[in-house]
Order: structure tokens, then sequence, then C-alpha cells
């Protein structure tokens, strides 16, 4: 099953991953999602 099939990353998301790459930690407060799926032109 591929769960990532209708996926975009931000640009703050991009911000997001380099921080943690360079070995900052992260504190999870908020965890949401949805169950249809946007058309690709929309992302």
């Amino acid at each position: 099953m591929n769960i990532s099939e209708s996926t975009v990353l931000t640009d703050k998301g991009a911000d997001l991953q380099a921080k943690l790459v360079d070995g900052q930690t992260l504190q999870i407060t908020k965890v949401m999602t949805g169950a249809l799926k946007v058309p690709v032109v929309n992302l």
C-alpha cells in the first residue's frame, strides 16, 4: 500500500526537514489526516 501517493512536501516542510537533519528535535503537538484525494493540479 502506497500511503504517500497524493502527498507534497511544502517549503515549510522542507525547512523543517533540514532542521531535523541538522540534529534538532521535533515536538509533535498535533496530527491531522484526511480521507479525500486532491487533484495533483491543486497541489
